[in-house]
């Protein structure tokens, strides 16, 4: 799935019911390093993993530097 936060698109991986749990990759890293465990914490949670601002390239192509916490509260 994806979102768009001030001009950025933002690639996440939703699944599962319950009460909610966000997964954030360190670095650049992608929403799709949390398949495996969030597949498992899913039967107990909704699990929410976030690709990094960092690998999500602006429409000019330029690496949007905004932070991760800003991000998550949006």
């Amino acid at each position: 799935m994806r979102i768009t936060l001030d001009g950025t698109p933002i690639d996440y991986h939703e699944r599962g019911d319950g009460p909610p749990l966000l997964l954030l990759p360190g670095g650049a890293g992608h929403a799709g390093v949390f398949d495996g465990l969030a597949a498992h914490l899913a039967d107990h949670y909704r699990v929410v993993a976030m690709s990094s601002r960092l690998v999500s390239a602006r429409p000019d192509g330029d690496q949007h530097r905004r932070s991760t916490p800003r991000t998550c509260s949006a």
